[in-house]
């Protein structure tokens, strides 16, 4: 972590992400600095694009680098404890019992 400390940073926005956006700058200020946010981005792809052309670093998760492949090169951050939250999205009118079952199983989990 504290490797990033001198490093311009990318981040997803506070208002597209608010609990990884204060999640990350809790763990910067616990490994003894404040990030220094370059630029913010309301997208994943906005972040990687931002990475591409060259206007600093961005710590995404690990899903990104399956899906962005520009010009960046992906690496794993060691002992980062960084969690989002997940939440599940359907139509309000879906009956289907699968989708039923299925968030039963993620009640257990959150």
């Amino acid at each position: 972590m504290k490797d990033l400390e001198d490093e311009s940073l990318i981040v997803i926005a506070k208002e597209a992400w608010p609990s990884l956006y204060t999640e990350f700058n809790f763990l910067c200020e616990k490994a003894g600095f404040i990030p220094n946010i370059a630029q913010e981005a309301t997208e994943y792809q906005m972040v990687i694009g931002l990475v591409t052309a060259g206007m600093g670093i961005a710590v995404v998760p690990t899903a990104a680098k399956r899906l962005f492949n520009l010009d960046v090169v992906y690496k794993e951050i060691e002992d980062f404890p960084l969690r989002a939250e997940w939440i599940t999205a359907h139509r309000k009118d879906n009956r289907n019992p699968a989708l039923k079952h299925f968030i039963e199983i993620s009640d257990q989990y959150s």
